[in-house]
């Protein structure tokens, strides 16, 4: 199969080992790496797409890529919901999985919302749980990365988990998702291994947020905090928005997790 990659980063290039590996013809579209391919030529024949670009660059890329109505993955995390893609939204890719796991082929689970996505990326090492849940899928592969930081900021406790696991269902069952979701690998797999694992640049952030409080919005829990609507519905995002954007103690946030 013809495959688009949109982005040529760490986790993109590891996607691309996977399709090479299973030999699938794949092209870059990144104006930054290759500015000599535009978004047309990498389109070019193309039978899938996969977006991995951050998600500041989602609008312009869903924009993008709309005229061609080609079958789309994404795999970026920090969206709230689907609206960039109007009424053609992409299937998603979403779990506990970091470039360098992908590269030394380290098992892992990932959970998807399409045969295709199914079909291309599972391997002997690379689990894939199938759900129709794309909404829910790309809410806890975005708040994960805001309870990350709070873990940073906490320095990890073993308490912390649990609790944002039930505030995690909430937020999905008000939006719209399935609670349950968040039981599958995009949800408690990707949590629990972005609040405790040190490549983590979320928890890393928090982690450090004290000695350095710059704002940082390649941090994309940072970027997703600054946009969230109505947080103070969820005790344990508004306490870390609270802190991080508007410097409020963190003991406000260490008294939800007692």
């Amino acid at each position: 199969m013809n495959i688009t990659i949109l982005g040529a980063g760490v986790f993109g290039t590891a996607l691309k080992s996977i399709l090479d590996a299973k030999n699938h013809q794949t092209t870059f579209y990144d104006p930054f790496k290759f500015p000599d391919i535009s978004l047309d030529q990498a389109l070019a024949g193309a039978e899938a797409i996969i977006i991995a670009v951050p998600s500041s660059a989602i609008p312009e890329i869903a924009s993008g890529i709309a005229p061609f109505n080609i079958p789309a993955i994404l795999t970026t995390k920090g969206l709230l919901n689907f609206d960039a893609f109007g009424d053609n939204p992409p299937s998603v890719l979403s779990g506990p999985i970091f470039d360098d796991m992908v590269i030394a082929k380290q098992p892992s689970t990932v959970t998807v919302t399409s045969s295709l996505a199914q079909s291309l990326f599972t391997t002997p090492w690379l689990h894939i749980e199938l759900t129709t849940d794309a909404l829910g899928v790309i809410l806890c592969g975005t708040l994960k990365n805001i309870y990350a930081i709070g873990s940073g900021l906490l320095s990890a406790p073993d308490n912390y988990l649990p609790r944002t696991l039930v505030e995690l269902k909430k937020y999905l069952e008000d939006h719209g998702a399935d609670p349950a979701t968040a039981d599958l690998s995009c949800g408690i797999g990707d949590l629990t291994l972005t609040c405790t694992d040190p490549r983590s640049r979320n928890f890393q952030f928090g982690l450090n947020f004290i000695n350095d409080p710059t704002p940082d919005t390649t941090v994309e829990g940072f970027s997703t905090l600054t946009t969230l609507p109505n947080p103070e519905n969820y005790p344990i995002l508004h306490a870390i928005r609270n802190i991080i954007i508007d410097h409020a103690p963190i003991s406000n946030l260490a008294d939800l997790i007692q």
